[in-house]
């Protein structure tokens, strides 16, 4: 379990995270809905390390929130229009020390050939977001 605890961020004065707390528990799927500006992405930020909160805690006790538990899928993917699937899988797979193997690759987004061999920017924003997932 992740527990949030009061996090706030600031910036120039301004609360953009005030007080927040929460907990993910284990097997959870966890969203944040909001309106923009409401400060989504800071949370977001701050809970997987790339933003220092001003004040509150992230209690990770299982050590969960490192780069081998962690997948991000973000609002909207864009990829280079020169690019296909399996390029981008060469790609991601060269940056991860134990990456997943091709045939795991293809079992995991349903992907054929035909579709590996598509540019990248083609595919629906579900197949967009395997990528993403699988690789981050």
């Amino acid at each position: 379990m992740i527990k949030i605890r009061e996090l706030t961020k600031n910036y120039r004065k301004i609360n953009v995270v005030d007080h927040v707390s929460f907990n993910i528990e284990e097997g959870e799927c966890t969203a944040l809905i909001g309106s923009n500006g409401a400060g989504k992405s800071t949370l977001i930020d701050m809970v997987i390390g790339d933003k220092k909160p001003n004040s509150g805690q992230i209690i990770d006790q299982n050590k969960l929130l490192n780069s081998k538990n962690l997948g991000i899928m973000f609002q909207k993917t864009n990829f280079p229009e020169s690019i296909k699937v399996k390029e981008l899988y060469s790609l991601f797979s060269g940056l991860y020390e134990d990456p997943i193997d091709s045939e795991t690759f293809c079992a995991m987004t349903r992907f054929n050939k035909q579709q590996l061999d598509q540019y990248a920017h083609k595919l629906s924003g579900g197949k967009r977001g395997y990528l993403i997932l699988l690789y981050h």
